[in-house]
């Protein structure tokens, strides 16, 4: 019984720190805003949008949407953008589109299971004398 809840903690704890599909904003450079319908405010680093934010990269900035299938749409230097459906650019052929990855979720997913792995181990469900031995008495 103990392993599992740990095991049901540690999966529920994976889907709340590893979202399927999210939608990010990333700064490149410089100064970016984003808009969720409140104003425009400052961001740094990564942050998640949805579908209606906008982004605003100020003169001197630049940023990228990144979408969950590896889209990705660049917002240059003074241009606004709103987040939506997000078609893979043309290339013509002479390049090959780069698919994002986000290693930060590997990295969050082996966190939440170490987390389930030491609740478990706190309610005892490694220790000898918890295990059945498969003899009756």
């Amino acid at each position: 019984m103990n392993r599992m809840v740990a095991l049901i903690a540690a999966m529920l704890l994976v889907g709340f720190v590893c979202p399927a599909s999210a939608t990010t904003v990333e700064v490149v450079k410089g100064i970016v805003s984003v808009s969720q319908g409140d104003g425009f405010r400052q961001v740094t680093g990564s942050t998640t949008v949805s579908n209606g934010s906008k982004v605003m990269a100020a003169p001197g900035g630049m940023a990228r949407i990144v979408y969950p299938d590896g889209c990705v749409v660049p917002v240059g230097p003074g241009g606004v953008a709103t987040v939506g459906v997000c078609k893979q650019p043309m290339t013509a052929g002479l390049e090959e589109v780069p698919q994002e990855t986000h290693p930060r979720y590997l990295l969050l997913g082996g966190i939440a299971v170490g987390i389930g792995v030491g609740i478990c181990a706190a309610q005892g469900c490694f220790r000898e004398e918890s295990k059945p031995h498969g003899h009756s008495p």
